[in-house]
């Protein structure tokens, strides 16, 4: 966490009935991220997918960013989910006139240029 950066990490587990068996090639990865990531999360159910990728982008984002986990159940990755976000709409635009109305815009402008620009 000490850099500061957003990052949502997504990690596979063995499937729900197998969680805590101390099956072959379960780790309880939430509790070994803990010291270093602002939230872990683990998925519980198919329709939850959605809601907890949005709060852990929004969690790795929110204040001091960090790493956040989801730790995902196998069962769970082969399961049908209702989408619980809309899709956004693509955005088109051309940066030099979204930059011009910027600089036309703006109460007053500045501009910086490096020693060797000629």
């Amino acid at each position: 966490m000490m850099d500061s950066v957003p990052l949502l990490c997504i990690t596979g587990q063995v499937p729900q009935a197998m969680i805590g068996l101390d099956s072959f090639q379960e780790v309880n990865v939430i509790e070994i991220v803990k010291p270093i990531t602002k939230a872990a999360y683990q998925i519980t159910s198919a329709d939850d997918v959605g809601r907890t990728v949005l709060e852990a982008l929004h969690v790795a984002r929110a204040g001091r960013p960090g790493p956040v986990l989801i730790d995902f159940p196998k069962n769970l990755q082969q399961a049908f989910a209702r989408a619980a976000w809309e899709t956004p709409q693509p955005h088109f635009f051309s940066p030099a006139t979204d930059a011009t109305e910027a600089v036309a815009a703006a109460e007053a402008t500045a501009g910086s240029v490096g020693a060797d620009a000629a």
